[in-house]
């Protein structure tokens, strides 16, 4: 399996996060380590929403790409 490209997430997408979970990726520009996410999908395209950061690199796979 190839490593993933962070540059591939985009905001709205379902990222499988490993042992932390799934979630969308509300802000994918967050800052040059981390996403912005959040577990409610009505916000997945929101910048703003209510979330966490995560660090890219603890990003496994995309789940569901928007």
């Amino acid at each position: 399996m190839s490593e993933l490209d962070y540059n591939e997430i985009k905001q709205g997408d379902l990222v499988d996060f490993g042992g932390y979970g799934k979630f969308y990726v509300c802000n994918p520009n967050y800052s040059r380590i981390s996403f912005w996410i959040t577990k409610e999908r009505e916000d997945r395209n929101n910048k703003y929403a209510s979330g966490w950061s995560i660090r890219k690199y603890d990003a496994k796979s995309i789940v569901e790409s928007f």
